[in-house]
Parts: structure tokens; sequence; C-alpha cells
């Protein structure tokens, strides 16, 4: 199957249904899940939080295999979120894997959250949950809607942002962080 002729979200809610996932269910286990399908995961415990995981292609040695920075101080629905970040890499940019590149490609970095974000809270279910909570304040709606899909509120935040201009994005952050603050 061509992962580049499917949308980011269609692949995310394909992927979903191989792993057995209900709409609405949370990803609790995603080791357990990327496990079960062939796919190592191995947590490192580095301390900072710049490096959050990376993810070894099938044709390498280990391979394939998914590095999630396990630190203390990092809340574990990022971890998750890496993860998640991870496999769609692994879906998506297989030919992109080079040992000798470092610095990564910015446009495959945003491919791979959106499809995090695709994969922890699909697309029909958040779309019913951020309009249940629509007579909310901004930060009480993202907290509603990060407790349904046990995600962080900056993947609840992420993914309400994709669907706005994007001259409109900076600002909603900007108006979350204020709100957030002045609580």
């Amino acid at each position: 199957d061509n992962n580049q002729s499917r949308s980011i979200p269609a692949l995310a809610k394909f992927c979903r249904e191989k792993f057995g996932l209900a709409e609405k269910e949370p990803v609790i286990d995603i080791c357990g899940l990327l496990e079960a399908r062939g796919i190592k995961v191995r947590s490192i415990e580095v301390e900072t939080d710049s490096f959050l995981g990376l993810s070894v292609s099938s044709n390498e040695d280990g391979g394939p295999a998914v590095i999630v920075n396990a630190w203390k101080r990092l809340p574990v629905e990022t971890w998750i979120f890496s993860a998640a970040h991870e496999l769609g890499h692994l879906l998506m940019h297989l030919n992109a894997y080079d040992v000798e590149q470092t610095s990564e490609e910015e446009v495959q970095e945003v491919e791979a959250d959106q499809f995090a974000s695709h994969f922890l809270m699909p697309n029909e279910a958040f779309k019913r949950e951020w309009d249940e909570a629509a007579g909310l304040n901004l930060v009480d709606r993202i907290f509603k809607v990060k407790k349904v899909f046990k995600v962080s509120w900056r993947t609840v935040l992420y993914r309400y942002s994709e669907s706005l201009p994007s001259e409109k994005r900076g600002k909603l952050w900007m108006q979350f962080n204020i709100e957030y603050k002045n609580r």
C-alpha cells in the first residue's frame, strides 16, 4: 500500500483500525501496541526536552524500533506522543532514513506530528468531543478533550490549531498561554 497516496488523517485512521482500536478509544499502552506488531520499543533517559525520541527503520540493524526519551521531568503524555510521532516516521518516511544525516527534515517532522495527533485523537471523535465542549472557555475546553483522549494539552491545542488559517495559529497558542496564566 503506497502511504504517500493517503492523507495523513486517513493513514492514522487505517493504522488505528489495524491496531484494533475503537474510534474513541484512547491509546493507553502504545508500547504494547507497537511491540505486538513487531516494532521494538525502548526508553532511555536523556535529561533534556530537546530530544524526545527517534525511530530505526526495518532496513537498519535492530529495526524497526522506536526509542522514546522517558526522562522523569517529561510528562507521560509526551512519551506517548513521541512514540506515535516516531511510528509516523516509520510509516511515512522509510526512504528518508540516513544514519549519516543528523538534521531532520522540517516537513517530515510536521507530518509526523500530524500523524501522531490523528492517531491519538481520530478526526470524527476529536470533532465530536471538541463540539460537545463548545460552551467552555479555551483552557477548560482543551483540558476536557485532553482527559477524554488521555493526551497532553499541547496535543489538543495542536490538533485544534490545524483547523485554523496559518496566520491565526500562533495567536491561538498565545491566547491559550495568557488564559492559562490568568488562572
